[in-house]
């Protein structure tokens, strides 16, 4: 029910209701001798040439004139240039079983009906393989090879290209002066009433002769007195100035008149706008070489300095508060743009589909504190444990800024025990349930300017806490005495032991070192530091490690273990206990079941400790496995 329709340039939508074919409504006429057909009815508008002989669909007739149109082309022509319903034609039969009639010369035009062979129609012209036919009043165009002629047709004068200028008839908008006008079938005050408009209503005017107007209102066609109605200026009214503004609101439009009604360009949130022209309600603007108006609540030309890195002040920590907020900034709001808000700045740049300069200028922050830009997907994200990737970062990059965690090495994209531990302890500071799981609602929390960071009195999730001593059988967590079921039995070697038999050995010569004092730089065997204990106690099976707790985790002559469920017996365990660029600040010998043997600086002496929770789950790095 609904045309899709091109007019004076513009393209929308009409009901079909509204319109009538020009073929259904039309008389079809000859052009008597070479002539003009005009834009509007005056000899002084826009024109075109056309030959003698050419056919025309008339469409309407007054004052002379006579609108004309032709493959889709309107314009004016002179009636006494005409030969109304006078063309010649020439009888023919239909020779097919059957003989579609179509709208134009095309298969691909709308059909208007079939005839049955031995039908009789007009042939009215003939070009190319097609005929332009007549039969009861009604016309079209079928194929000439389903027809016989009575007698040849001379071809149709090929329609003229239309000068650049041509278009179709021109329509201008013109306002109602007095106090109402009526609206007439004719030109003339005894014909049929149409209609009445009031004095500021808006009328189309299609062309002007003497006092009267030929007008269009609400669909309709009709004449009223010239002298009723004015010139229309559409910014009357209008406060003229010249700026630009952003559009702040989704779903802004350019309109062509200042109304709702007649939409001609949606605009992107965040979109620049030269406005030269506004009111109370609306504004004229112009956008990528379109004008209309839009509505004064959808942009914003609240002026911002723009602010970029090294920029400081208090502009910078409203910015930084608001990126915050939308989920962008993962620092600690303050009044230093740095590499940390341009990041923020550029997620946001990203997500309005700008160039990610880094750079906050005027436009970026206007949509930015008009609450309607677009909100970082990772607040209404989720992880836990096992997680990973570029938004885990981010939450730990949070989390460092808030305290929970305190090493640049904890920023790992992986979602392990230490992230696990820092947002429950988060979770329980801001009275949320202390799943150690990020939900959505833990997030949100997390990037708001309430967001309580890690209470005094504790310490981060990353770095030695007061663990609760647990016991496994009869071992005790930092004892200076090993379990019967974790103590090895091996208490020779032999170089003829199998591999098993070797790290058993080791673990042996270490355990024997039990409650022996901590000595930074100690390699035995009256004291230890951590990386002295395990040189000294592979070096008894022949092995010679490297002499630092980080050159022997980094190295990789050794076999890297990720998980502590993959530990065996005798591997090399390494923690990240010092907040550094490093992961390996200490070592020990995996005893199994989730304990190992160290040199602990913390408790002064070699004592067996576990790993399977509490600080040195956090910390744990990796393992590595020598033989």
């Amino acid at each position: 029910s609904t045309a899709r329709i091109s007019w004076s340039g513009k393209t929308g939508y009409a009901s079909v209701s509204d319109m009538e074919r020009v073929s259904a409504v039309a008389k079809v006429a000859t052009i008597k001798s070479a002539t003009r057909v005009y834009k509007s009815a005056s000899t002084s508008s826009e024109s075109v040439q056309v030959s003698a002989g050419m056919q025309v669909n008339v469409i309407h007739v007054e004052n002379g004139w006579a609108i004309v149109e032709r493959n889709g082309v309107g314009g004016y022509i002179a009636y006494d240039q005409l030969n109304m319903g006078s063309s010649p034609t020439t009888s023919a039969t239909v020779t097919s079983s059957s003989m579609k009639v179509y709208a134009s010369a095309s298969t691909s035009s709308a059909k208007l009906g079939t005839l049955k062979k031995g039908a009789q129609v007009n042939v009215v012209s003939v070009s190319g393989s097609w005929a332009y036919v007549e039969r009861n009043g009604s016309y079209g165009y079928c194929k000439v090879s389903s027809l016989k002629l009575s007698q040849a047709v001379p071809a149709s004068t090929p329609t003229p290209t239309p000068a650049p200028t041509s278009a179709p008839i021109s329509v201008t908008t013109m306002k109602v002066t007095s106090s109402s006008v009526t609206i007439y079938t004719k030109a003339s005050t005894s014909s049929s009433k149409l209609g009445t408009l009031k004095k500021g209503k808006l009328i189309n005017v299609i062309s002007t002769s003497g006092k009267w107007a030929y007008v269009e209102f609400n669909g309709k066609n009709g004449y009223c007195k010239l002298s009723s109605l004015g010139k229309y200026d559409p910014l009357e009214g209008y406060k003229k100035e010249t700026f630009t503004a952003t559009v702040v609101r989704n779903g802004a439009k350019i309109y062509e008149t200042a109304s709702s009604s007649a939409s001609s360009k949606a605009l992107n949130l965040g979109a620049d706008v030269a406005v030269s022209a506004y009111k109370d309600t609306w504004a004229y603007v112009q956008i990528d070489g379109v004008k209309g108006f839009v509505q004064i609540a959808q942009l914003s030309r609240a002026q911002f300095a723009t602010l970029s890195k090294g920029s400081t002040g208090s502009n910078v920590s409203v910015l930084e508060k608001a990126l915050l907020i939308m989920g962008y900034l993962d620092g600690t709001p303050d009044t230093t743009f740095d590499s940390a808000t341009m990041a923020a700045v550029q997620r946001f740049q990203q997500a309005l589909s700008r160039t990610a300069s880094g750079e906050a200028d005027a436009s970026l922050q206007r949509v930015l504190y008009s609450g309607n830009g677009p909100v970082s997907s990772l607040l209404s994200s989720s992880y836990a444990k096992g997680s990973s990737g570029s938004d885990v970062s981010r939450i730990q990059t949070r989390l460092l800024s808030l305290g929970y965690l305190s090493k640049s090495g904890s920023v790992d994209g992986s979602y392990g025990t230490t992230t696990y531990n820092a947002v429950g302890m988060f979770q329980a500071a801001n009275g949320l349930t202390a799943s150690g799981s990020a939900d959505s609602a833990t997030i949100k929390k997390m990037y708001s300017t309430a967001a309580v960071a890690l209470p005094s009195g504790k310490s981060p999730a990353d770095l030695n806490v007061n663990i609760v001593q647990p016991s496994s059988g009869d071992q005790v967590n930092n004892s200076a005495t090993i379990s019967s079921t974790l103590a090895s039995k091996t208490t020779s070697y032999s170089s003829g032991m199998s591999t098993a038999e070797k790290l058993e050995y080791v673990i042996y010569s270490a355990q024997c070192q039990l409650g022996k004092p901590y000595v930074f730089g100690a390699t035995g065997t009256s004291s230890y530091d951590c990386s002295g204990l395990t040189v000294y106690s592979y070096k008894q099976i022949g092995v010679t490690l490297p002499r630092t707790a980080y050159e022997q985790g980094y190295s990789n002559s050794y076999t890297k273990i990720s998980s502590i469920s993959e530990l065996k017996r005798g591997d090399l365990v390494f923690f990240d206990t010092i907040s550094d660029s490093d992961l390996c600040d200490h070592t020990g010998i995996y005893l199994g079941a989730g304990w190992f043997i160290q040199a602990s600086s913390g408790q002064h002496k070699v004592v067996v400790s576990t790993l399977a929770s509490g600080y040195y789950n956090r910390v744990f790095s990796w393992g590595r496995r020598v033989l």
